[in-house]
């Protein structure tokens, strides 16, 4: 036969109770320390970078020493175009690297 209620609970539980590993109250704490400590890593991060760019140089001072300013590797099959048209596309070349 069952009974119809189940039995009470004792009126004084032991003062400290170990708990489970597993429980939830525990995962979840862990889970917002690990989201808190992430968050402040992406921010010091994200500060670092930032102030790094800031004070940066910018690209044009970066180039190194010695380089030309522009090159231009131009491929023209010789055979198959006229040579008006080769023509045209070495002085739109030379007009390019000149401006810039």
């Amino acid at each position: 036969m069952h009974f119809a209620y189940p039995p009470r609970k004792t009126s004084h539980p032991p003062p400290y109770e170990i708990r489970n590993p597993r429980s939830f109250s525990l995962s979840y704490t862990r889970r917002k320390q690990l989201q808190a400590g992430a968050l402040m890593l992406l921010t010091a991060f994200l500060l670092i970078f930032g102030l790094s760019h800031l004070f940066s140089s910018s690209p044009e001072e970066r180039i190194p020493p010695g380089t030309p300013d522009v090159v231009i590797v131009t491929v023209i099959d010789e055979q198959s175009l006229s040579p008006s048209y080769i023509e045209k596309i070495q002085e739109n070349r030379r007009s390019y690297a000149a401006r810039h």
